[in-house]
């Protein structure tokens, strides 16, 4: 007998032979999903769409998990081509050879995701501010929630601000910081600023929201003591 659709011997050639064994259907599922079905959320259909309420608790979480993460856009002159995640890691590698765990993920139109190991990492890559990968520009923003590439309008812009002429009690890292965080986000200190080779004024750079206000004094506080002091924009 003749058997009409020959593909069907192969078949019979791998069921003869042992093989490992198989998981059911339902076996799959387990394995690509161990949360019962009945501790998820209902889907509630509201004319064309479909809603469905997100626990808090594993959102707060995804948020922890992202509190060493930085943005970038790379921006390209026409012709050069196009750079990938891969090569983009390797130049920066380069750049800051003391990074530790560190991963890139594109994220498209020319964003990338960079996730850091530790918060000193991360601080020395957004203190970068803008870098020339040659060919291209990549610049770092500060990460933010709900981040689509397709709908994002940057508004935050590193910029270098002065303290003028800050008293020389106040001229230590963590004081720096600790001031300059009312204006945003510190990311690195003026080496001059470091070394004290002037006392006009403290230089840090700083990330700031161009969206929000501008203030243009700090007070600071300590214990029964305020004192205003006046802030430059470089």
């Amino acid at each position: 007998m003749v058997c009409p659709w020959p593909f069907t011997a192969a078949l019979d050639a791998s069921m003869s032979k042992p093989s490992e064994v198989e998981k059911s259907f339902a076996q799959v599922l387990s394995d690509s999903c161990d949360i019962p079905l009945n501790q998820l959320p209902p889907k509630v259909i509201i004319g064309d769409t479909v809603r469905v309420k997100i626990t808090q608790a594993e959102l707060d979480s995804g948020i922890s998990d992202c509190r060493m993460n930085l943005h970038g856009r790379i921006t390209l002159a026409k012709g050069d081509p196009p750079l990938t995640s891969l090569a983009l890691k390797n130049k920066l590698c380069r750049l800051c050879p003391t990074l530790k765990e560190w991963s890139v993920l594109p994220l498209g139109r020319r964003f990338f995701e960079f996730q850091f190991g530790s918060v000193e990492d991360m601080r020395k890559i957004w203190a970068l501010g803008v870098v020339n990968l040659k060919p291209g520009i990549l610049c770092f923003y500060f990460w933010s929630r709900a981040f689509k590439p397709h709908t994002q309008v940057q508004t935050h812009a590193q910029i270098w601000v002065w303290l003028m002429q800050l008293p020389q009690e106040y001229w230590r890292k963590k004081t720096l910081f600790e001031i300059a965080s009312g204006l945003g986000t510190p990311l690195t200190i003026d080496e001059a600023t470091l070394s004290r080779k002037f006392g006009l004024y403290a230089r840090v750079l700083v990330d700031v929201d161009l969206s929000s206000q501008l203030f243009d004094s700090v007070v600071m506080e300590s214990e029964g003591f305020a004192l205003p002091i006046s802030i430059q924009y470089e």
